[in-house]
């Protein structure tokens, strides 16, 4: 029998009513719904793995037409995937490759700077502005961090162009890989809808194939502009933390559009 404590209002804020999140509603396990959502999961990864030599043509594609409309004066690795003797998956087949410019101590100086400047004046920053200020000031103490390094050690630094492009496209093929996985183990319990689901799969897959080519350019274009002192910056701050919340942030979205099934009948 379920609990008294589940699905029942409790008083808020001035007596308003709250119902219990539907995270701790009582639900029953129907397996019809499982092995729905189960058989979306396994689909949605058998047709990315179809249609994933198809993506990486039309990736390199999209990089080739980026690099020359931006003037990068990059190249774009490509290597055609064979399943059978790749056993990456043809993750580590796509990067851009050329070489960044030097950064003198004077501009080194001078963002190191513009870093402690930045901290000090974020400080000053209105309370309802702390969340933007803690977020800014960790950009602040990496790009700091950054310039030391590069002013004690810059010959010791073995991160090129080539590797940061590879780990970004690497990570979000990776994560595009999961995104069915990790919404059949947490949207589609609390869901219900066989189009729902293939929508959330698709919605959450297709941002990230879309926006793949345009987060590589825009880190080759920053690199390549800013030099090597803006790698570990890029790669911390907008590379796979950036992918990972913009993932919860699809989730949470996405989790808006449907009602839980069941979570608020009692037992008769």
């Amino acid at each position: 029998m379920r609990s008294p404590i589940f699905n029942r209002e409790v008083a808020g804020y001035n007596g308003t009513p709250i119902a219990m999140h539907r995270a701790l509603a009582h639900r029953p396990f129907r397996m019809a719904n499982a092995a729905a959502g189960a058989l979306i999961v396994v689909a949605a990864l058998l047709l990315y793995a179809a249609a994933y030599p198809l993506l990486l043509a039309a990736w390199a594609w999209a990089l080739a037409w980026g690099v020359q409309a931006l003037a990068l004066g990059v190249k774009v690795r490509h290597w055609p995937v064979a399943w059978s003797t790749d056993s990456t998956w043809g993750i580590d087949r796509l990067v851009l490759a050329g070489p960044m410019p030097a950064v003198s101590r004077l501009e080194l100086l001078v963002l190191a700077v513009a870093c402690i400047a930045g901290w000090v004046l974020l400080k000053r920053l209105r309370d309802a502005w702390t969340p933007v200020a803690y977020a800014l000031r960790v950009l602040m103490a990496l790009g700091l961090a950054s310039c030391i390094y590069f002013w004690c050690w810059p010959e010791h630094f073995p991160y090129r162009l080539a590797d940061h492009t590879r780990d970004i496209y690497a990570f979000n093929v990776g994560l595009q890989w999961l995104v069915p996985l990790v919404l059949g183990l947490t949207l589609f319990p609390i869901v219900s809808g066989t189009v729902h689901r293939i929508l959330a799969c698709l919605t959450v897959q297709g941002y990230f194939v879309l926006t793949l080519p345009i987060k590589v350019l825009a880190h080759a274009w920053l690199a390549l502009h800013l030099g090597a002192v803006a790698l570990p910056l890029l790669f911390l701050a907008f590379g796979p933390v950036l992918d990972v919340m913009l993932m919860v942030a699809l989730y949470a979205w996405i989790a808006t559009w449907f009602t839980a099934p069941d979570a608020d009948q009692d037992p008769a």
